[in-house]
Formats: structure tokens, sequence, C-alpha cells
């Protein structure tokens, strides 16, 4: 569990701390990503679960980036139980990513990743947002 103390703003009456697990600090950084600085909460993020979900952050933006691509030609996502890994693929190129399940569930829910929503239905995968 990571503990982060709240800005001022958002702080309860008698409670200025918060407590996250790795997939609620995941998906409070995808969601509002200036929230907690580095610079303030620099031990908080230097847990395991921290940095693990700020690498799938970053990992989930670079794909956000990649969909821009007009070159991008096709997806395919294969399920497992460790998590999702998805191959992008490009006319000379193709890049496999592996995500956690709950970050690709973010990175599906996002407006700007319509393009590989609809990528994945071409290619027969059922993909489910919300």
């Amino acid at each position: 569990m990571t503990v982060l103390k709240l800005p001022l703003g958002l702080r309860a009456a008698n409670d200025d701390e918060l407590e996250l697990d790795g997939r609620s600090l995941l998906r409070g950084l995808w969601e509002q990503p200036n929230l907690f600085s580095r610079n303030r909460h620099f031990e908080a993020l230097g847990t395991p679960d921290a940095r693990a979900a700020r690498r799938e952050l970053k990992l989930c933006r670079s794909v956000l980036a990649d969909l821009r691509s007009p070159a991008l030609t096709g997806a395919r996502l294969e399920r497992g139980a460790q998590g999702v890994k998805l191959v992008m693929q490009w006319l000379r190129a193709s890049r496999e990513v592996r995500l956690s399940t709950e970050a690709f569930e973010l990175l599906l829910a996002h407006p700007s990743a319509a393009r590989l929503r609809e990528l994945l239905a071409a290619e027969g995968h059922p993909v489910k947002t919300g």
C-alpha cells in the first residue's frame, strides 16, 4: 500500500493521508496526473506499487501517442492470466506492449483510443468499455 498526503483542498475533516493500492493509484494518476507531484510525494511514489503504476501509466501514454500515427494498419490482442498483450502493426514495423488488465481498461476508455477500439473490432476482438 502507498500512503500519500492529500493536497489541502481534498482533505477530509481529520484525514490528511490517503492509502492506495497499485490499481487505485494507477487510476488516480491516469484521471488526475498532476494531483500528486513527484517532488512532494517522493518517498510514497518510490514504493514498488507506485513505481509499477507510474511505469504502466507511461506505457499507456506512449500507446496513445502511437495511435495518432496515420500509418498504423492493425492491432492484435491476446489476453492472458498476467494481463493483456497488444501488438500494433505498421507497414514495416510492429510494437508489442504488455499491460495489466486494469491499465488496458483505462486505455480503452480514453477518448483518444477510439482508433484502437476500431482496429481491434476489425480483427474480431471484442472490447468492452466502461
